[in-house]
């Protein structure tokens, strides 16, 4: 009853940028290409629900941004110390940067060509490692007119970033044959001709609707 009176008494400020409303999904339209969608997490939608006392299947706003999650964080002004900690060092957020990188570390070690010592699994391992240990004081610290500090963070990040994802490429999707351009295809491929396994009965009726 409390949870209930408190989503009562609450207020949509703003529909956000990533915002939709979400049901449970449709099913059983496999085959004519429509996937079922619904709630990112199914399991708190219904759970929401049934403690507002609605029907499991109601559609509830579904919010897919950071701005919801730093405002029921802080509940104050917006503040570079938070807005970084949220998208920089936070291993449970989503969007933060920890965690994608987090997220990347796994897909890279489930790549078939990776021993846990590859190219890709040190660049990342060491990426995330220094993400995790950033001090967010040290980068809002301010030096003149900038924050030297978060752009110096920033610009690192994005060259190891670009690194990593040459090495990936270089070790992943590399393997395949090497590319032909479109000229040099040929527009229908010719196959060999099959050896004969019968004759075709001579037609020695007229066809229906011949005339004598």
């Amino acid at each position: 009853e409390a949870l209930r009176g408190r989503f009562r008494d609450s207020s949509v400020l703003s529909q956000g940028v990533a915002s939709s409303v979400q049901d449970l999904g449709r099913f059983g339209f496999g085959h004519l290409g429509v996937t079922g969608s619904g709630a990112v997490d199914p399991d708190t939608s219904a759970r929401l629900n049934l403690a507002l006392g609605n029907d499991v299947s109601c559609a509830v706003l579904e919010s897919a941004e950071s701005a919801v999650t730093h405002r029921r964080r802080y509940r104050g002004y917006v503040r570079p110390a938070g807005v970084l900690e949220l998208l920089v060092v936070d291993p449970d957020n989503p969007r933060s940067l920890a965690f994608s990188l987090a997220e990347v570390r796994d897909h890279v070690a489930a790549l078939p060509a990776s021993t846990g010592s590859t190219r890709p699994e040190r660049l990342v391992e060491n990426l995330l490692a220094e993400v995790e240990d950033q001090s967010v004081a040290e980068l809002v610290a301010i030096g003149g007119v900038n924050r030297p500090n978060l752009e110096s963070f920033l610009d690192d990040t994005l060259d190891r970033l670009a690194r990593l994802g040459e090495a990936v490429e270089e070790l992943h999707l590399r393997s395949g044959p090497p590319p032909r351009s479109f000229g040099a295809l040929a527009i229908v491929d010719s196959l060999p001709a099959e050896p004969a396994t019968g004759t075709i009965p001579a037609i020695t009726e007229p066809l229906a609707g011949e005339g004598a």
